[in-house]
């Protein structure tokens, strides 16, 4: 498994696994209507724009197989509410489920971390649907809850739960280490 920086010609392979993992992640979670509803498509426009005109304080990584498929992806940058003591937000990991539980985003989020720390962010952010059962994931790097708010995706509400890391440095440490155990 290769983990690098996404470069333009990711795209593709960023918004096909962007909607199959939403498919995969969501299932029985949200309506099934709006998952069959999801097209490579309409993500493509929005992750050119991303990849084409790079921002150098929002990083993307991908995670790539051995036959350079793009089956996982990361994405970070300045938090975005402003509601909160934090600078950074970990605004996407997204997996296919053939990678789940193999350390993939695991990796994925060490590359961000690496990559806010160089630029001197201090904390970080992410939200996640409460029924998400890889909220799980954040959990066991020690994050604390945040606040939580709905959110509407498809005419229902859902919650929507803010973990964060106050301490950056500290949240590599952790990952680093759970990273190298096996």
């Amino acid at each position: 498994m290769i983990i690098r920086k996404a470069i333009s010609k990711d795209a593709l392979g960023i918004a096909e696994v962007h909607v199959q993992s939403w498919k995969e992640t969501y299932k029985g979670i949200i309506s099934q209507d709006f998952l069959d509803g999801l097209r490579i498509e309409d993500r493509l426009p929005l992750w050119e724009s991303n990849l084409n005109n790079p921002n150098p304080n929002a990083p993307v990584y991908v995670a790539e197989d051995s036959n350079g498929k793009i089956v996982g992806f990361s994405s970070f940058g300045k938090e975005r509410t402003k509601n909160n003591q934090l600078d950074g937000e970990l605004y996407a990991i997204y997996l296919l489920s053939e990678v789940k539980r193999k350390k993939v985003g695991s990796k994925l989020l060490l590359a961000g971390i690496n990559d806010m720390l160089s630029q001197g962010f201090e904390s970080l952010l992410v939200w996640v649907l409460a029924d998400n059962p890889g909220r799980r994931f954040y959990e066991q790097y020690g994050s604390v809850k945040e606040t939580s708010e709905l959110i509407q995706i498809a005419d229902v509400n859902y919650e929507e739960i803010a973990y964060k890391w106050s301490d950056l440095k500290e949240l590599m440490k952790e990952v680093e280490q759970k990273t190298k155990k096996n």
